[in-house]
């Protein structure tokens, strides 16, 4: 119970993030299921483009650096 009391900030924080990001997804109307789910916006900005950019450097028809501004 002594080290809760003395590391307060440690468990404070994550708590703070989650609490500004749950309001800032309500207000933006992203929830956990959905068409407005965070995890499909994810999947359009990061997974789908590096496994496009892979499977065509796979194929021969890619360089096998990766854009990030393509």
């Amino acid at each position: 119970m002594n080290f809760i009391k003395k590391n307060k900030e440690l468990f404070a924080a994550p708590l703070v993030t989650a609490i500004i990001l749950l309001a800032v997804y309500a207000v933006k109307g992203v929830w956990p299921f959905g068409g407005g789910n965070i995890a499909y916006a994810d999947m359009n900005q990061q997974y789908i483009p590096m496994m496009t950019s892979v499977w065509d450097a796979l194929h021969g028809r890619g360089d096998m650096l990766y854009e990030w501004l393509a």
